[in-house]
C-alpha cells in the first residue's frame, strides 16, 4: 500500500502562520498539502519538492537559496497578475520521515479544477472539441499571465493542461489561471545540484509538451517561444479533446518534437480552420524555435486578429481583448462540439441587401398616398351629397 504522506509533513507548521493539513495529490517530483493559516483560518495550497536524502551543507544552502530567490519571483508575477496563481510564501523544511530537504510554496487555495481534468471529463463524455471562438476565450487568461512573465523575462518552461487551472468565478464562469510559474527552473536547478539526473536522462517538465530545445540544447536555448509551443499544443488540444502528442516517455516525446515529417499542423490533426489560423498555429509549433512568436502576447495577438479577420471573433470589446471569463460548460445533453468539416448552413435568415430595403420603401409609401387620396375622395362625395 502506498504511504498517503510521504514526506511525514501533515500536521507540520511551516513558514510560521501555516499548518499542513493532508495530502490532496502527488507526483514524481512534488506533494501537494492542504493547509491552513492558522490567524485567518484561510485554506491555502502547500506545494513541497521532493529531494534526494542526504544532501552535503553546501549543496542544502545552494538550493536553499535558489529556491527561495525563484519563490520571490513567483509572489511578484502573482502580484502583478491577477491570471496567475498567487504565492504567499516559500521556505525549506525538513522531512521527518526521510531526513532530506523539503524546499516548499504556500499558494492561494483555487476552488475548481484543471484543464486536464476538465479534458478528461468531456473525453467520457464522448465530446469532440470546442469551437475556436471559445477555445481562444477559455486559454486567453493564460496567454495573459504568460505575456505578463514574458515581459519580465521569466518562463514557464511546462505549459501543460495541469498547470492551468479553471477557477469558479462568483458569477458561476470559469477563469483560467496559471500554476506552477517558475517550478521547472526550480527542478532543473535543485536536480542538478542533487546528481538527480538517472541513465534514461529526465526532464524538468512533460514531455508530451515539451519543445525540441527542451529535448535538445543544441536547438537554441529555452525562452519565451518554448511557453508559445507548449500553449499551442494545449489550444490544439482544447480544439480537438485529444492530445496532439500520442508518444510515450522522454525518448519517444523527443523523437515527435524533432523529426520533421512528424510536423504539427490543425489539417493533419482532422480539423478545419481558417487558413490564416491554421498559419498561426503551424508558426507557433515550428521546430526551429526563431520561425516562432517570440512571446505569449505576440503568438495571442496573432491568433486574435486572424481569428476576427476570419470572422470566427466577434469585434474587440473596450479592453481590447476577449473576456476573461467565460461561461461554465453546459450539460452534456447541450453540449456543441466542434464540426471537423464544413459545417451546414444554420442560423436566422439573412437581412435583406440594402437596396431591397429602399425598394420597400418606396412601396410602402406609395401605398400611403394612395389610401390618403383614396379617403380624401370619399370624404368630399359624403359633403356634396
Amino acid at each position: 500500500m502506498k504511504d498517503p504522506d510521504p514526506l511525514g509533513l501533515a500536521g507540520q507548521v511551516v513558514e510560521g502562520p501555516f499548518r499542513l493539513l493532508r495530502p490532496i495529490g502527488k507526483g514524481g517530483f512534488s506533494v501537494v498539502y492542504r493547509g491552513t493559516h492558522l490567524g485567518s483560518d484561510t485554506p491555502v495550497a502547500v506545494k513541497c519538492l521532493r529531494l534526494a536524502a542526504g544532501l552535503d551543507e553546501e549543496s542544502t544552502r545552494t538550493v536553499e537559496r535558489r529556491f527561495r530567490d525563484e519563490g520571490r519571483l513567483l509572489r511578484r508575477l502573482g502580484q502583478g497578475s491577477p491570471d496567475t496563481v498567487r504565492c504567499l510564501a516559500s521556505g525549506m523544511t525538513t522531512s521527518p520521515r526521510t531526513g532530506a530537504p523539503v524546499p516548499y510554496l504556500v499558494l492561494e487555495w483555487l476552488e475548481g479544477r484543471s484543464l486536464s481534468a476538465d479534458l478528461r471529463e468531456r473525453k467520457q463524455r464522448g465530446l469532440s472539441g470546442r469551437p475556436l471562438d471559445e477555445a481562444l476565450a477559455l486559454l486567453e487568461p493564460a496567454a495573459i499571465a504568460l505575456e505578463h512573465a514574458h515581459r519580465q523575462g521569466v518562463v514557464h518552461r511546462d505549459v501543460k493542461p495541469g498547470n492551468l487551472f479553471e477557477v469558479t468565478t462568483p458569477g458561476g464562469g470559469v477563469r483560467m489561471k496559471v500554476l506552477d510559474f517558475g517550478l521547472a527552473k526550480i527542478l532543473a536547478d535543485t536536480l542538478g545540484i542533487t546528481r538527480a539526473k538517472t541513465a534514461t536522462g529526465y526532464l524538468a517538465c512533460s514531455p508530451r509538451y515539451a519543445a525540441p530545445e527542451q529535448f535538445d540544447s543544441s536547438r537554441g536555448e529555452v525562452g519565451p517561444w518554448t511557453d508559445v509551443y507548449a500553449l499551442a499544443l494545449v489550444l490544439l488540444e482544447v480544439l480537438r479533446d485529444e492530445r496532439v502528442r500520442k508518444a510515450e516517455g522522454i525518448a519517444a516525446c523527443m523523437m515527435e518534437a524533432t523529426d520533421p515529417r512528424a510536423k504539427v499542423t490543425p489539417h493533419a490533426l482532422g480539423l478545419v480552420l481558417p487558413t490564416r489560423v491554421e498559419r498561426a498555429l503551424v508558426r507557433a509549433v515550428a521546430i526551429d524555435l526563431k520561425l516562432r512568436h517570440q512571446s505569449a502576447g505576440e503568438l495571442w495577438a496573432d491568433l486574435t486578429r486572424v481569428a476576427r479577420a476570419s470572422g470566427q471573433l466577434p469585434p474587440p470589446s473596450s479592453s481590447g481583448s476577449l473576456p476573461r471569463s467565460v461561461p461554465a460548460p453546459p450539460p452534456a445533453s447541450s453540449s456543441v462540439p466542434i464540426a471537423f468539416g464544413p459545417a451546414p448552413a444554420s442560423g436566422p435568415a439573412p437581412a435583406p441587401a440594402p437596396g431591397e430595403r429602399s425598394a420597400r420603401g418606396v412601396v410602402a409609401i406609395l401605398s400611403l398616398v394612395i389610401l390618403g387620396v383614396a379617403l380624401a375622395a370619399a370624404l368630399l362625395w359624403w359633403a356634396t351629397r
